[in-house]
């Protein structure tokens, strides 16, 4: 029988950047299950998404996509809001699927979070997500290389060139 999958809750004598650093591998290792689940069909798949979106903290999702050259143009503050918020903004699910596809990748360069979330949600006939299980990969990969289009003055045209 596997061990329980439980969030990190580190000594409450640690320090604060013993805690961020646990709380880091806990959410990459939940991607990991997110990604590769053992008998998990998508409706399983979205509940332990919710499940992660309501355990880690904005800050974890902040830090995990900036390992992926994940940025943002906006204040942390806001940021923060909007992850918090998976009712009202797509933050959460497209941070989340963002995350998913990047795996142990990284981009080449960072790219805006708050560009790749405005270029999704104004790609013609694309609902704004707010679940992981309603983000479009393939929609969700061109947000990317138009954002770094933009940011770079380049012309890259599929999302795999922006990976190291």
């Amino acid at each position: 029988m596997p061990a329980p999958f439980r969030r990190p809750s580190p000594e409450p004598w640690s320090d604060p950047a013993t805690r961020r650093l646990a709380e880091q591998a806990w959410l990459r290792q939940a991607f990991k299950l997110i990604a590769q689940p053992p008998d998990l069909d998508a409706t399983g798949r979205g509940e332990l998404s919710r499940l992660l979106q309501v355990q880690a903290s904005p800050t974890a999702f902040i830090d995990a996509l900036k390992e992926g050259a994940v940025d943002h143009s906006v204040s942390e503050a806001d940021l923060t809001d909007w992850l918090r918020n998976p009712e009202f903004t797509p933050y959460p699910a497209l941070a989340q699927s963002l995350l998913l596809r990047l795996d142990s990748t990284r981009l080449k360069r960072p790219v805006f979070l708050d560009v790749i979330a405005f270029n999704y949600e104004n790609s013609p006939g694309e609902p704004s997500p707010r679940l992981l299980e309603d983000v479009d990969t393939g929609v969700l990969e061109a947000a990317v290389v138009e954002g770094w289009n933009i940011r770079y003055g380049e012309t890259a045209s599929e999302f795999g060139e922006l990976l190291t």
